[in-house]
Formats: C-alpha cells, sequence, structure tokens
C-alpha cells in the first residue's frame, strides 16, 4: 500500500519536487520569478489600458504541507552520501511548491516526501560528478535564475519600505471619483454583414442593424422583458442581448463610451455605436459608488503600485541603461503590395440552337 502511494505521489508532483531542488542547492538561492504586472480587468467595449507596474510582493506562505516539529527545524531527518537534509529544509520546499504541490505532498506524507527529495539529491551529486554545473547553457539559466530571484527581493524591500497616509488616500479618492463608480451594464449588440463580399454575406446591411438596434432600444425604455427581445434573434450570428449583467468601472471605458454612460439613468438605454460587425448598445441597470472606507485599501495598493514603479525607473536611471536602437527599434513595415487586377468576366456561353 506504501509504494502504491510513493508512485502515486511521484506522478503528482514527482516533477516539480525535483525541479525545485535547485532552489535549495548551493547553485540557486531562493528561485523565483519576478513579480508579474496586473492584469487588467476586462471592460465591456474600449477599455482603458492599464499602466503596467511591477506586482505587490505575494502574502506569506501558508503552513508548509508537511510541517516539522517546533523544536527540530535544525535536526537532521535525511541523508544522501555525506550530505545532510534538516526537517526546515524539507519545510521550506514543500512550502515554495504552488499550491497543488503543496496538497500532494500532504496527502503523501512524510515518506513519500524523503524519497523524492532523496532523488533530486541523488541527481545533483551525479550531476555534480559529470560537471554539468560546467555546461553553457546551465551556467545561463542560473545566472537568469539569480537575477530574478535577487529582483524578487529588491522589490519586496522597495514596496515593504512605500507607507501611503491616510490624508494621501483621501487626496486619491476625491482626485479619482470614476475608479470607485461601478455600473452594472447589459449589452444589446445587433450584427450587420460586411459592406462588400462576393458573392454576397449573409444578414442584413449597416443601415438595418442600426434600425434594429434603435427599435429594441425603444421597446426596452417602454418596458419589454430583455429576455422576450432576446428570443427575436435566431443565434449571436444575428445579435444578442446579455442575459446577465456585468460590473464595469467607470474608468474602464474608453473615452467614447465614459461620456455617454455618465448620462445614463438607470433603466436607459444608449445609442447605438458602431462595432466591427455591427451596431452595439448599453442598458444601465444600476449605478454604484465605493465610500473611501471600502476603497482605502484598493488606493493603497494603487499608490504603493505607482511609488513602486517610480522606485524601478529611478533604479534604471542610475544604473546608466543603454540599448542599441538598431536592434531594439522595429522594422518599417513592408510597402503595401499593388493589388492584383480583377479577373475579366467569364464570356457568356451563348444558348443552344
Amino acid at each position: 500500500m506504501k509504494d502504491s502511494k510513493v508512485r502515486t505521489t511521484k506522478i503528482l508532483w514527482g516533477g516539480a519536487l525535483v525541479a525545485g531542488l535547485l532552489a535549495l542547492s548551493g547553485y540557486a538561492q531562493q528561485a523565483a520569478t519576478p513579480p508579474a504586472s496586473p492584469t487588467p480587468k476586462p471592460a465591456i467595449a474600449a477599455p482603458k489600458p492599464a499602466t503596467p507596474a511591477p506586482a505587490p510582493p505575494a502574502p506569506a506562505s501558508a503552513a508548509p504541507a508537511v510541517a516539522a516539529d517546533a523544536d527540530t527545524p535544525n535536526k537532521v531527518v535525511l541523508k544522501v552520501g555525506d550530505r545532510g537534509v534538516t526537517a526546515g529544509d524539507l519545510d521550506y520546499f514543500v512550502s515554495s511548491l504552488p499550491q497543488q504541490g503543496q496538497q500532494a505532498a500532504k496527502q503523501a506524507g512524510r515518506q513519500a516526501l524523503g524519497e523524492q527529495y532523496a532523488a533530486g539529491v541523488a541527481l545533483e551529486q551525479q550531476a555534480l560528478r559529470e560537471h554539468l554545473d560546467q555546461d553553457v547553457e546551465f551556467q545561463r539559466q542560473l545566472e537568469l535564475t539569480r537575477m530574478q530571484g535577487l529582483a524578487k527581493a529588491e522589490v519586496q524591500k522597495l514596496y515593504g519600505e512605500i507607507t501611503v497616509s491616510p490624508d494621501e488616500i483621501s487626496k486619491y479618492y476625491a482626485a479619482h471619483p470614476e475608479e470607485f463608480e461601478t455600473l452594472e451594464v447589459r449589452r444589446i449588440v445587433v450584427r450587420s454583414k460586411p459592406a462588400s463580399t462576393n458573392p454576397p454575406a449573409a444578414g442584413v446591411d449597416a443601415d438595418a442593424a442600426k434600425a434594429r438596434l434603435e427599435t429594441i432600444r425603444k421597446e426596452l425604455a417602454a418596458g419589454k422583458d430583455q429576455a422576450e427581445i432576446a428570443k427575436e434573434f435566431k443565434d449571436q450570428s444575428e445579435g444578442f442581448i446579455d442575459a446577465k449583467t456585468q460590473s464595469v468601472k467607470m474608468a474602464q471605458f474608453g473615452p467614447d463610451w465614459r461620456d455617454t454612460v455618465s448620462k445614463l439613468k438607470e433603466g436607459e438605454v444608449s445609442d447605438a455605436h458602431p462595432a466591427p460587425d455591427g451596431f452595439v448598445a448599453l442598458q444601465l441597470v444600476k449605478r454604484s459608488t465605493q465610500d473611501l472606507k471600502e476603497a482605502t485599501g484598493e488606493i493603497d495598493r494603487e499608490m504603493k503600485q505607482q511609488r513602486l514603479q517610480a522606485a524601478v525607473e529611478d533604479l534604471k536611471k542610475k544604473a546608466g541603461v543603454w540599448m542599441d536602437d538598431t536592434y531594439f527599434t522595429p522594422p518599417a513595415p513592408a510597402p503595401p503590395t499593388s493589388p492584383a487586377p480583377p479577373t475579366p468576366p467569364a464570356a457568356p456561353t451563348p444558348p443552344k440552337q
């Protein structure tokens, strides 16, 4: 039963375990990827691009999945040749695994963890005997891992030194009201066929699509149920009405939409806006605004992000960055090719006698 459990563990997280051993060896201390930029939330239409910024440090890791006794972190619990591994080493390794790997380690238990760790150390020792640590590709990978780990450590240090006062938070809240206004909206989309296709595409032309959307707009304003209107579309190739509303912050709308939705009252539908394949309108279902207390945490994070980004840019200036324009400048776009001459129509076939 134990052997079966160990084999299952190898399948679940053995690869991650062996790969992660680099983080505990003498070659790559605290390997980690640099923090990723936060991903902006998707908008209904024409979202405002988010400014890239280094992400704040992740919260402290959860308790190790296979925890050692509190009084034995330095106790050697595993040996591979003359290499001793402490309980603290094993705990640190498990805590560095992704959440899925931590859960797998917890389910498998310490025996499986020890066997997998021993396999990794044995592989490391054999690689050293074969001088694989001198391989050029390994050295490049090692240097990249070191750079990433130290960069992350510096970001965490910088972020931890940034403070934002309550007065600064209040001023930010007053200066950026659109960031704390949330709209519940429903999209109404009517699709049109391309202007010129050969053979002609199915569907309605732009004028008919716009007229149909205007009809739907009036029906919604008159109180007709949106679900009933939605049934009039054969499928999404004709158009659709959102069954569920979507929450979008005012700041996520592009300038063309922001002015439109800012004037809508709850229940109203906007005028039709052209889209690549038809027309779209938005119905404002509900408008709400976060108060200062609710927005404090969000503002604190945003201002720290901005200051962190400024600190990183300052470090780049002090470091003296040079970039080769001939390498980094994108190539000029290729000149447009001349359109092919139209194919002459085939001669008509004479009628049979």
